[in-house]
């Protein structure tokens, strides 16, 4: 995947589970903190990170989704990069 490209995953949350389709803005590599890559937004509210601060094991991306309706804000999710399709 490509800064840029538009992506799909399975998101699993508080017993949810839904498709979401977002933007890549960031790779996020292992044992690096995805927070770190969220200087990129400008007036980032704590609400709109959907991902737990911290370090992985494992590649991931920094995805923007759209909320959709009549908000014009974006959630930002850092889903692994190996579960990740291009949309």
């Amino acid at each position: 995947m490509n800064i840029g490209d538009k992506v799909t995953w399975k998101h699993h949350a508080k017993g949810k589970h839904k498709d979401l389709t977002g933007k890549v803005i960031a790779e996020i590599a292992p044992d690096e903190d995805g927070f770190t890559k969220l200087f990129l937004v400008d007036k980032l509210s704590l609400s709109r990170i959907q991902f737990e601060k911290g370090v992985k094991t494992y590649r991931r991306l920094l995805v923007e989704v759209e909320r959709g309706g009549k908000s014009t804000l974006s959630d930002f999710y850092a889903p692994n990069a190996d579960s990740v399709k291009l949309a």
